[in-house]
């Protein structure tokens, strides 16, 4: 499977759909609280073994190149890293963690088997024998889609994936591990809350399996630590409260929290003190830029009075700020990498076409002659004095305004502004569709349609490049569309996943492992490995 196209008209329409499917899901059945229903899963426990490797994942799923090109990284049994002069001999993970949106576009079965299991079966096929790996996931918001129907069936029901084997029964899990380390995934169900049994089940193992003192590693499906960076600290409520209504009470200490949602490298580093807040969403789906990723955060972490969260410093990304700069400017590209698209709204220059012929020559002038005629300057009067036009012109400028996701001058202001360049430049490209069109000796049907193939060529062509403008300028400038903008561009490259492990002294070190060309994959860190060492003595870098 290529990468999900997300702007053609098909998938546009698609996932529009599944979009308003899933919120209607939502509002009428939540899974988790059938979940409810199902006996308690008691926490799998790897306690008993002097140490242990663990992989983790996310956002994968999406072309199969990239997602294979992670996976197969992954399978291999020995992995060897060098960060300088040093090399750090690694093994493949007993245990993978996959931490959401294990599927593009859609949680379709069909979308599972032939974007996500296919890869995995080919990186690592099922084997009898003792050594093969164990599987815990918890779902993202495109395996909420369908209300996460196959989510269940594929990865709660005990059934192997690949050469992994599940356990979970739910969409959420503890792990106990050796030397008093825990991890515990938690589904926050679309960005919207956490369910009552959820809390439940997480306080109920707290009180009864929790000794204090204990580490905690969480797996979100979301980095809401950065999101409240961008969008203020009401994007941390749900984190926040989990700490303060369930960890804090059960004395585990959080030292480490794990996460995707956006699809690259980036990591957050508690000042002063152990914590270590990863995003690693780079298991196959399309990058996601770093340029605008706070520096530090603070006070945006603190939602509630009886928050306690401490400061945090980022300390690494990939790509890094200039890379993802030199990559956004690819969106100049529009028409040539989403054509589709540019077919989608040459739509509009031919209806402005249509509606402004009866203003220019008072329906007495064939289409094409009235149009070749036309100054530039008729075809903006013609256009003024044509409510139709005008209602076109409307609507652009309407939906444009719609599609700026801010709030206040920074939506209204970029998105007037980008519906009038838009008509602007329909209607000059309708002018010179129509020069050149008169330049040719046709009879008036041929004509005509000569001059509706130009405007739509033309016209599409333009209208696409402009948008790219506007998506590379607003996201430069303002911060904007970082999710339009690099889901236009589908790059597969800069892919990367965590692999950890946990030592007989009780130390836990984090190897970033990153693939920066899928097309021929050698696997190398990010940063160097992050160290984080057993109580009572300090954590290295």
């Amino acid at each position: 499977m290529p990468m999900v196209r997300w702007y053609s008209p098909v998938q546009l329409a698609s996932t529009g759909a599944r979009v308003l499917f899933s919120l209607l899901v939502e509002t009428w059945s939540d899974k988790r609280e059938v979940q409810a229903a199902l006996p308690v899963d008691p926490p799998h426990d790897r306690s008993d073994r002097k140490e242990i490797w663990l992989d983790f994942v996310a956002d994968l799923g999406d072309g199969w190149d990239s997602t294979y090109a992670i996976a197969s990284v992954m399978a291999r049994p020995e992995l060897e890293l060098k960060d300088g002069g040093e090399s750090f001999p690694t093994r493949r993970g007993s245990l993978l963690v996959m931490g959401g949106d294990l599927v593009y576009p859609t949680s379709r079965i069909a979308d599972y088997e032939n974007r996500m299991l296919g890869p995995y079966h080919t990186a690592l096929p099922w084997t009898e024998g003792a050594d093969q790996p164990d599987l815990f996931v918890i779902p993202g918001n495109h395996d909420w889609y369908d209300g996460l129907t196959n989510f269940m069936r594929i990865f709660c029901q005990g059934r192997w994936v690949a050469g992994w084997r599940t356990h979970q029964s739910r969409s959420y899990f503890a792990i106990k591990l050796p030397h008093r380390w825990w991890l515990w995934g938690i589904d926050l169900q679309l960005d919207h809350y956490i369910d009552d049994p959820q809390i439940r089940y997480f306080q109920d193992l707290g009180r009864q399996h929790v000794q204090t003192g204990d580490r905690l590693i969480i797996v979100t499906a979301e980095p809401s630590w950065i999101y409240a960076g961008q969008k203020g600290p009401l994007m941390y409520r749900n984190f926040d409260y989990f700490e303060r209504k369930v960890v804090r009470p059960s004395g585990a200490q959080l030292t480490v929290a794990l996460t995707g949602d956006l699809h690259h490298y980036c990591r957050f580093q508690e000042v002063g003190g152990p914590r270590q807040f990863f995003t690693a969403g780079g298991g196959g789906a399309f990058l996601h830029p770093t340029h605008h990723l706070p520096k530090r955060l603070g006070k945006e972490l603190r939602p509630h009075p009886d928050s306690d969260v401490p400061e945090f410093e980022r300390t690494a990304t990939s790509p890094t700020a200039a890379q993802s700069v030199r990559l956004l400017l690819r969106t100049l590209l529009m028409p040539l990498i989403n054509p589709e698209f540019a077919a989608l709204i040459a739509l509009f220059p031919i209806l402005l076409l249509w509606s402004i012929q009866p203003a220019l020559s008072g329906g007495r002038t064939h289409l094409a002659r009235a149009i070749g005629g036309a100054s530039l300057g008729d075809l903006l009067l013609a256009a003024a004095h044509s409510p139709s036009s005008v209602l076109i012109a409307v609507l652009i400028m309407a939906a444009l305004v719609g599609f700026a996701k801010a709030r206040g001058i920074k939506r209204w202001g970029p998105g007037i502004a980008h519906g009038l360049l838009q008509v602007t430049v329909m209607l000059a490209m309708i002018w010179l569709a129509g020069r050149i069109a008169g330049l040719v000796a046709l009879s008036d049907f041929p004509l005509t349609l000569l001059l509706l193939g130009l405007v739509a060529v033309l016209g599409g062509t333009a209208a696409a490049f402009v948008f790219g403008v506007y998506l590379a300028s607003t996201n430069l400038l303002l911060g904007m569309h970082d999710n339009e903008a690099f889901s236009a561009l589908r790059i597969a490259d800069f892919k990367n996943f965590l692999r950890l492990h946990f030592d007989e002294s009780g130390g836990l070190t984090v190897y970033p492992v990153g693939v920066e060309r899928v097309a021929e994959p050698m696997p190398h860190l990010i940063e160097a490995p992050i160290r984080i060492a057993p109580p009572g003595r300090p954590s290295l870098r």
